[in-house]
């Protein structure tokens, strides 16, 4: 996770998972962080579930393909879930 991330230039990489009755997807216990700020934001959304098609990464798993945002702090909050998180901590997307 930590070269592809480098190698792409993320400051945050992020796994997730189906919950164990497969209705949502939440955070795997796999991540990696550039720097605190990073960490930080990832810290504060471990909590969030995703339901297909909600949020990007419930987007994604609904729809079987990646996504990728330029600036993910320009998305409306019912597509990115914590762009104002995102935006605090400087982050946008890749």
């Amino acid at each position: 996770m930590q070269e592809v991330s480098i190698a792409c230039g993320f400051s945050l990489a992020e796994a997730l998972q189906p919950r164990e009755d497969g209705r949502c997807l939440v955070q795997s216990g796999a991540s990696w962080h550039r720097d605190l700020v990073s960490e930080l934001f990832h810290k504060h959304s471990s909590d969030l579930i995703f339901p297909p098609n909600v949020g990007i990464p419930g987007r994604c798993w609904k729809l079987r393909r990646v996504q990728l945002h330029a600036d993910v702090t320009t998305l409306p909050p019912t597509i990115f879930l914590r762009s104002e998180m995102a935006q605090k901590a400087g982050l946008r997307g890749g």
